[in-house]
């Protein structure tokens, strides 16, 4: 990450230095202009592309409180948020007083009829192609070269699927010779992106030139809801982390840094007005705070693609 780091801050550097040599020579006539200065506000709307490892967050395992660590795995099943929450949701926790709300649903006579084990747990969790949209600014060195400070928010959704038995039901698929019931399990979360870095726009055409930038990354990523839905019923899993003995782990959030690039095409519809349309990749870290195991936890790349619309002062 620091090397990676490192060699986009070069880079940038070595293409302004550049840039500053043409202008000293005389090859860029326009580098000079009061008018080309200045700053540019505007907004950018766009489609953001998380990438999938942060989602196990989601799955429905919770974490335990004495290590930070998520539940995993036939042991600790017993201690899965969704085992809890399903037991209470069907009447088998003394004194939760609620009445059984699961069998109904599944269409069974009693709660023996349907079976919820660590096999039934969700096997995958991804994010969907979220919108994004933000803030967004610039300040023009020259009319080709530009210091931007963006600030972006995404709202992300994820979805897995679990399973319940129901083994005195017919098989759905000859596949599969337990008979189940297929449920969606779901969550959402915010990110806050502010990035700060250099832009070029390459060539003289009065209307369209290909543009890059690049720079640092500054992710905050929060943990915003988590419930599973059997038909009707939704089951809030949510509320596990505003309560004793999870309060450490109150809505896992934290930040990240990482380097974003940039490119795409730079169009000129006015004096006041450009349009740019960008697909911009990203490597960063999804830092929740909590402990996600091995390769989860390390920095990934992300995609956005979108367009931003500047305002000249």
């Amino acid at each position: 990450m620091k090397q990676f780091l490192k060699l986009s801050c070069l880079l940038l550097f070595l293409i302004a230095r550049t840039n500053g040599f043409c202008g000293v020579n005389g090859l860029n006539n326009t580098a000079d202009k009061k008018e080309d200065r200045g700053f540019h506000f505007g907004l950018y709307v766009g489609s953001f592309f998380a990438n999938q490892k942060a989602a196990t967050l989601y799955n429905g395992w919770g974490i335990d409180p004495n290590t930070g660590n998520q539940y995993y795995g036939d042991a600790q099943f017993s201690n899965s948020l969704m085992e809890q929450k399903i037991l209470q949701y069907s009447g088998q926790i003394p004194g939760s007083y609620l009445p059984d709300l699961i069998t109904p649903q599944l269409g069974v006579p009693t709660t023996g009829d349907w079976i919820f084990g660590p096999g039934d747990m969700p096997a995958i969790m991804r994010y969907q192609i979220s919108f994004m949209m933000g803030f967004n600014s610039k300040y023009n060195v020259d009319k080709n070269n530009a210091i931007i400070f963006n600030f972006n928010v995404a709202i992300l959704k994820i979805t897995g699927a679990f399973t319940i038995e129901t083994p005195n039901q017919q098989p759905v698929n000859s596949m599969y010779p337990t008979p189940y019931q297929l449920f969606p399990i779901i969550g959402g979360e915010q990110r806050f992106m502010a990035q700060l870095g250099y832009q070029k726009v390459i060539g003289k055409n009065p209307k369209l030139n290909p543009v890059i930038e690049g720079g640092l990354n500054f992710n905050y990523a929060q943990f915003g809801k988590n419930f599973i839905r059997i038909n009707t019923l939704n089951i809030d899993l949510t509320n596990y982390y505003n309560s004793n003995p999870y309060s450490p782990f109150i809505r896992p959030r934290g930040a990240g840094l990482g380097a974003f690039a940039g490119i795409g095409l730079h169009l000129t519809m006015s004096p006041k007005w450009t349009v740019q349309l960008l697909w911009s990749p990203s490597y960063d870290k999804v830092n929740f705070g909590v402990y996600i195991t091995g390769d989860d936890n390390k920095p990934k790349f992300q995609n956005a693609a979108g367009l931003r619309f500047y305002y000249n002062l």
